[in-house]
């Protein structure tokens, strides 16, 4: 049992690291995708084009999270994911 600890503990910081980096690519997606998109742009809008570019699902969870407006530049829509 006294070498379980150290597995655990090195098991738990690999799933924190890889979940980590799952998380960096992830929001790298969204800040290309957001940049990338044409302004003004009503929530509809967003969604269908993050569906169409088959961002992953949590990534599409996000922006069906944020406000049902239009939004002006890629700023504005940064500001309501980041509230969300």
């Amino acid at each position: 049992m006294a070498g379980t600890y150290p597995q655990l503990r090195a098991a738990w910081h690999g799933n924190r690291s890889s979940r980590c980096m799952r998380e960096m690519q992830q929001s790298a997606t969204a800040e290309g995708f957001v940049e990338g998109l044409d302004y003004p742009a009503a929530k509809s809008e967003i969604l269908a084009q993050a569906r169409e570019a088959k961002l992953p699902d949590d990534v599409v969870a996000a922006f069906e999270k944020i406000p049902d407006r239009e939004y002006g530049d890629a700023k504005d829509l940064t500001g309501a994911l980041n509230a969300g």
